[in-house]
Formats: C-alpha cells, structure tokens, sequence
C-alpha cells in the first residue's frame, strides 16, 4: 500500500487545481469531504479517477525534482486515486 495519503496539484499555469486523495485507503465519501474542505468548494464535488507515482522529473521550471507526480495512466508502482477538481 502506498504511503501516499492526499495532496493538491496544479498544472504548469495553475489553471487547473487538482485535490487527490489515496483510493486504497479512504472510501469515496470521506474522500469528497477531505477535498472540499481543503479547496474550500461551495458546491458538491464529484470525482474521477487518476494516479500519482512517486519519482524523479522535471518540473513547470525545468528544475529536476524527485516527489509525487498526478498521471493519468497507471504505471507500476502507481496509486490509485480520487481526484477532484476546483
């Protein structure tokens, strides 16, 4: 089981805002609740479903950084997990 537990993530122009929280561990509900009070939502979110790998890469400044990245295609090593977004 991965050791990831839920953390925000943003594109490169932080347009989009993604909350992710660990599927393996919390259920869909208590999973929607942890996002809408970390991104403050006002309206009932509804999520999908994605991964995030911890790994080395590059970042939105070309900077080399080793951390949890959210993809959308399951690799090895990958966890599943709720994503919601603002």
């Amino acid at each position: 089981m991965s050791k990831f537990e839920h953390q925000m993530f943003s594109d490169s122009y932080g347009d989009n805002v993604f909350y992710c929280v660990n599927k393996e561990k919390y259920p869909e509900i208590q999973a929607r609740e942890i996002a809408e009070y970390e991104l403050e939502a006002k309206v009932k979110l509804l999520p999908f479903e994605w991964y995030v790998r911890h790994r080395a890469g590059v970042d939105e400044d070309s900077e080399p950084r080793v951390g949890w990245w959210l993809e959308m295609i399951h690799h090895p090593r990958s966890c599943p997990v709720w994503t919601f977004e603002r």
